[in-house]
């Protein structure tokens, strides 16, 4: 009996030792998984930045064979916007690595199109959302565009697609609050192309549509009464070009829309009125 029970706790006890080593085994197998997924994360996330850091730095050559002339259609866009959502595992802001790519000057897709009169790129980015990410900066470039890409000076081919190209801006930016802080000088711009177009009769036009919606219609008319073009020796407001051109019909528009001012003077010293009267004597003498 004595000898039955000293072998029953030996098998308790090696059972016991089994268990526990068993336990240990199973243990350590678990921590060293642990262990190796930690280590597969961390190379993972590793990886997954080297290919983000990758991607940034090719979009940056992409920007710069943009800007030195190679044509980009819509659809390269496409392909490169396919990368890198397959980088990104198609997340949500894939396309914001476009939009804020931007090379040493700060310079954008954007400007560059801008500057190439690139209306189908234009609204590709557009429709992606681009306007949403413009900077300071690119606003005030938008105005510069504006400036240069509509003068009289310009050919009228190009200026048609500024001009599609500036509707197409101007639809998203009215309701874009980092534009405001651009929209008066924008709207000076505006005018003063008009007096341009309109002293050198060119038969452009600008649509009131792309400049109500920034301000109130007394100020609008402020802007209209006083602004001068400041390229232009005569310091003349549209209304003084209209009288001197003999135009009844378009100098009453303005006169419904309250265009015109009594006290505004040009660099001759002449109201709108004392022009008008001149224009009457010359007119009945002969």
């Amino acid at each position: 009996m004595k000898h039955i029970s000293l072998l029953f706790c030996f098998l308790i006890t090696h059972i016991a030792a089994h268990c526990m080593e068993s336990s240990f085994t199973k243990a350590s197998s678990f921590a060293k998984a642990t262990k190796d997924t930690s280590e597969d994360r961390l190379n993972y996330n590793a990886i997954e930045k080297s290919l983000i850091d990758d991607c940034k730095i090719e979009l940056k050559k992409r920007l710069a064979k943009y800007k030195a002339n190679d044509v980009f259609m819509p659809q390269d866009m496409d392909n490169i916007l396919g990368v890198i959502n397959f980088i990104t595992n198609g997340s949500e802001n894939s396309i914001d690595y476009i939009h804020c790519t931007k090379d040493d000057e700060q310079n954008g897709f954007f400007q560059y199109i801008l500057e190439k009169l690139d209306l189908h790129n234009l609204q590709w980015f557009i429709a992606k959302g681009n306007i949403k990410h413009h900077t300071e900066k690119e606003f005030s470039n938008f105005v510069a565009f504006c400036t240069e890409k509509l003068s009289p000076t310009i050919e009228q081919e190009k200026r048609n697609i500024a001009y599609t190209m500036l509707k197409s801006i101007i639809e998203h930016y009215k309701t874009n609050n980092g534009f405001q802080a651009c929209k008066e000088y924008y709207l000076q711009v505006m005018i003063m192309l008009q007096l341009q177009h309109r002293a050198l009769a060119t038969k452009f036009f600008i649509e009131e549509e792309l400049l109500t919606p920034f301000l109130p219609l007394y100020e609008l008319c402020h802007l209209y009464q006083i602004t001068i073009d400041e390229h232009d020796n005569t310091g003349n407001t549209l209304a003084h070009i209209i009288v001197g051109q003999y135009d009844a019909d378009e100098l009453h528009k303005l006169m419904k829309k309250n265009y015109i001012s009594k006290d505004a003077k040009n660099k001759n010293g002449k109201t709108v009125y004392d022009v008008a009267f001149e224009k009457f004597r010359d007119f009945t003498q002969d």
